[in-house]
């Protein structure tokens, strides 16, 4: 009696865990990441390319070949074997055209380009984050809204409340820095 592909997959998890199952369904034609993959460095990328492998029902060796590398170079850079920091610029160039994006917005999503570097002084930034938050907190409208713990967050998440902020009023928070609005825009987003 043949089973239904599923029921497979649900046993061996729960006998095995979810790599097993990632693995599975890898063969199957699903390419996924594990939350660990996701959060390492260019995890974001590797993600981007997995989801647009799906969409177009590519197996990781076809999306290897469209990107020029081999299905070994991937999974290295999925698993943190080969740090992505040392990817050609023609890799990246390979990686844009695949997904559709701008180059910059590829380096970004590898982590290859940060925010930082959008800024003449990018030493300044954290300083420029923190008056920005504090000119959001004056705000009659929005102020009220932010919390506490905003003072204590990470950079980058004062960094994301300044640009909603500026997306959401039309006022430019930050001096000095380039327009990031256009990359930000191509950046994946992950579904939930």
């Amino acid at each position: 009696m043949t089973k239904d592909p599923d029921q497979v997959l649900e046993a061996l998890e729960s006998a095995t865990g979810i790599r097993k199952r990632q693995r599975l369904e890898s063969r199957r034609g699903t390419l996924l990441l594990s939350d660990e993959d996701r959060h390492r460095l260019g995890g974001v990328l590797v993600l981007w390319l997995y989801a647009e492998a799906n969409r177009r029902g590519q197996q990781l060796s076809e999306l290897a070949a469209e990107l020029r590398v081999t299905p070994g170079y991937i999974q290295q850079l999925r698993t943190g074997t080969r740090n992505i920091a040392g990817a050609s610029r023609a890799f990246y160039e390979a990686c844009a055209a695949y997904v559709g994006a701008p180059v910059a917005s590829v380096m970004m999503a590898s982590g290859a380009l940060l925010p930082s570097d959008f800024y003449p002084m990018p030493n300044a930034l954290p300083i420029l984050v923190r008056n920005a938050i504090t000119f959001i907190r004056d705000d009659p409208k929005l102020g009220p809204f932010a919390p506490a713990s905003v003072d204590e967050a990470p950079i980058e998440h004062q960094l994301l409340i300044v640009k909603l902020y500026e997306q959401a009023t039309g006022r430019a928070c930050l001096p000095g820095a380039l327009d990031i609005d256009e990359l930000l825009q191509n950046l994946p987003h992950e579904q939930s």
